[in-house]
């Protein structure tokens, strides 16, 4: 019995360490993303600053380069300061929406879902070392979500009523998992710029290159990867896109189009559905 209770000990210790090495990969991870998404929102803010400095020194030799240099340095430096400060919150106030508490009665959700959001969020926070975010919901049968924020202590996740009443807690549990992988990879800094002056700008010089370099290339399939790992059960993900998939839309017409159209890129489900079908292969693999 002795030698019984020691091998059991050795196999919990050795689990526990194999399960300790693989959450601190996870966690390296998901600061690397972090540090990306800052180093990306940086050079979208500062370069223009760093061009204009340059035709400054430039106006030692060329007064013209000079003064031109000093417009665009005080005038970009406003735009990215606003950019910076209110991107965030103003994509939030525009997209609408009210609390859990304040949807539930005024009958836009189900008060089981509204709990059913509220102890899922809590545990999934605590499970990622995460403040809790803010939480509100729009009025409308297609079923998705995004998040907005410039860090894990201003985070507002969005949903709507046929997302939250449309699927059962374990698929709840992914959706949530991939909004707040968002959060703590801090995705959503570089989501939240997308309809900033400053970013609409570049986008119009750039033909929309700004606004794809900010999201990256895989955006959306590492938040279900890391969702996946969170819940360690891919198939409620999976699950939910399903559901999702089978919508007659995504494209929540209560949000303003105009958020709608800046945001378009940064929602759990594209708003074109044909898209979503490698995420769904993705996650079956798993």
């Amino acid at each position: 019995m002795r030698r019984a209770r020691e091998a059991q000990q050795a196999a919990y210790e050795a689990a526990r360490e194999v399960l300790d090495h693989a959450r601190s990969r996870r966690d390296a991870a998901w600061r690397e993303a972090a540090a990306a998404n800052r180093r990306r929102a940086a050079a979208v803010l500062l370069l223009p600053l760093l061009v204009g400095a340059v035709l400054g020194l430039l106006g030692l030799v060329a007064l013209p380069l000079g003064i031109a240099g000093a417009v665009l340095f005080l005038v970009w430096a406003v735009l990215a300061g606003l950019s910076w400060r209110f991107a965030a919150e103003g994509a939030a106030r525009a997209a609408g929406g009210l609390d859990l508490d304040e949807a539930a009665a005024a009958g836009s959700v189900s008060r089981t879902g509204a709990e059913r959001v509220e102890d899922v969020t809590e545990s999934l926070c605590a499970a990622l070392g995460l403040p809790a975010p803010t939480i509100r919901l729009v009025h409308d049968p297609a079923p998705n979500g995004v998040s907005f924020g410039r860090d894990a202590d201003s985070a507002t996740l969005l949903f709507t009523s046929g997302l939250v009443d449309g699927v059962d807690r374990i698929e709840l549990e992914g959706v949530l998992a991939h909004e707040l992988s968002h959060v703590k990879r801090l995705d959503i800094l570089t989501g939240s710029l997308l309809g900033s002056p400053a970013v609409r700008f570049l986008d119009g010089c750039s033909g929309g290159r700004t606004s794809r370099y900010l999201l990256g290339e895989l955006r959306e399939v590492e938040a279900d990867l890391a969702a996946a790992s969170v819940t360690r059960y891919p198939p409620g993900l999976l699950a939910a896109l399903d559901r999702v998939a089978a919508a007659a839309t995504t494209e929540p017409s209560a949000v303003p189009e105009a958020v709608r159209r800046s945001t378009s890129g940064v929602w759990l489900a594209p708003f074109r559905l044909e898209e979503l079908s490698d995420r769904v292969d993705v996650l079956r693999e798993l």
